[in-house]
């Protein structure tokens, strides 16, 4: 397992002031900044496990614009060798896994690791896409890779439903989506960080990825309120009394 690609996406860890773009398929909102995305970290820090054991190649891939390449900093300080930036927006996975496609086809990969969703859109579909795509093995909320003596295949464990786990054997090359919490997350110091940002970040262009397909987003709003919590205080008896009342409304 010489060479390992993990696929990243930027998402801030807190917005305000959500709205959407006018005129244009764009959510717009105020960030503190943009983070790894949480599941994306898992299948990092899983990449790193396995560098360790087989001495790989981690390489990582965004696709964002110059804003999100912070989080490949956060990526090399972790123990990734390089890093691409893919210059591009879209909101349609469909389009996601279209773009890494073209990129990983001029690349050398044994492995792809990726998350199981996204925070922000949540459609968990990329992965599994852009393994279609590529043509090969793929396995979903995979939660460990065993190690074996054959290099050509791996042993893995995913999750099923009723928390099952299954044990499958998959033939390299395989994109496998890494379940959140598979290996502890760690910690990465503002040192290496900044010691990261002296490693060039390769900047591939993708100015038309093509066509967005059915995925259009309509509006932005927040869940409309449908119960009310009411505190009653009192002395016990009359806590009592206001409850019962309560019931005899019906409410």
């Amino acid at each position: 397992m010489r060479k390992i690609v993990v696929c990243l996406k930027a998402v801030p860890e807190y917005v305000d002031k959500v709205s959407l773009v006018k005129g244009e398929n764009k959510v717009k909102y105020e960030s503190s900044g943009l983070f790894i995305n949480e599941s994306d970290e898992y299948a990092l820090e899983q990449a790193v496990v396995l560098k360790k054991q087989y001495g790989s190649e981690i390489s990582l891939i965004t696709i964002g614009t110059l804003s999100s390449q912070n989080i490949l900093y956060q990526g090399i300080a972790k123990g990734a060798d390089r890093a691409i930036r893919v210059d591009a927006e879209t909101i349609d996975p469909h389009i996601t896994s279209k773009i890494l496609t073209e990129v990983l086809k001029k690349m050398e990969y044994d492995l792809i690791l990726t998350g199981v969703e996204s925070r922000d859109y949540m459609a968990s579909q990329v992965g599994v896409s852009l393994a279609v795509k590529l043509g090969i093995p793929f396995a979903y909320a995979v939660t460990n890779i065993l190690t074996g003596e054959d290099q050509r295949k791996i042993k893995i464990i995913k999750e099923l439903g009723g928390g099952l786990g299954q044990i499958m054997e998959v033939s390299l090359p395989a994109l496998l989506c890494i379940q959140s919490g598979a290996v502890p997350r760690t910690y990465t110091s503002t040192q290496k960080i900044l010691k990261a940002r002296s490693k060039p970040v390769e900047t591939v262009q993708f100015d038309n990825p093509g066509k967005e397909g059915e995925m259009k987003i309509v509006d932005i709003f927040l869940p409309k309120e449908k119960h009310k919590v009411e505190f009653i205080e009192g002395q016990p008896k009359e806590i009592a009394i206001k409850i019962l009342g309560k019931i005899r409304q019906g409410l």
